[in-house]
């Protein structure tokens, strides 16, 4: 089995995300500038009920700020991927953890920040329980520009 995980986010405006929203939206924006991803930081999170099954599993919640200088993170896509060879490097190779798509109910080019919480349910196989990993995360706009790779380093929750 493999972990799960889901987007939450909050931003400094626009209301609160919608997975519905179509992603990569034709937009005003200047639309050159891809996300950057400025802070990352992950903890814990206690036992939570994995929506998918009903199941209690540990989970770990990674944080992220990201900014946009042109403002179009109204629409995004985000991916984590996970490295247990501690070396500064994440493997991108991979398929990662699934991609999750969000928007904010905001003008076009009005969401130049927001604050990314991706809660990893671990249910078993890969990521495994309280071992350590480099994280990686990747954010896509609107208009499709892909951020760099944001970093961060942390260890998975014991099992229950």
């Amino acid at each position: 089995m493999r972990a799960w995980w889901l987007a939450m986010v909050g931003a400094g405006c626009g209301d609160s995300g919608d997975s519905a929203a179509p992603l990569y939206q034709v937009n005003e924006c200047e639309s050159l500038h891809a996300p950057v991803v400025t802070d990352m930081f992950c903890e814990a999170t206690g036992v939570q009920t994995y929506p998918v099954t009903g199941e209690d599993v540990p989970t770990l919640t990674i944080s992220a700020d990201v900014s946009d200088e042109d403002g179009d993170l109204t629409s995004y896509s985000a991916q984590l991927f996970f490295d247990d060879t501690i070396d500064g490097v994440v493997d991108t190779s991979s398929d990662g953890l699934p991609v999750a798509d969000g928007s904010y109910h905001a003008d076009v080019c009005e969401v130049p920040s927001i604050i990314l919480n991706m809660v990893v349910y671990l249910r078993g196989g890969a990521p495994l329980y309280d071992t350590p990993y480099e994280w990686g995360l990747v954010v896509t706009d609107a208009a499709g520009n892909v951020s760099e790779l944001g970093q961060i380093e942390c260890t998975t929750p014991s099992e229950k």
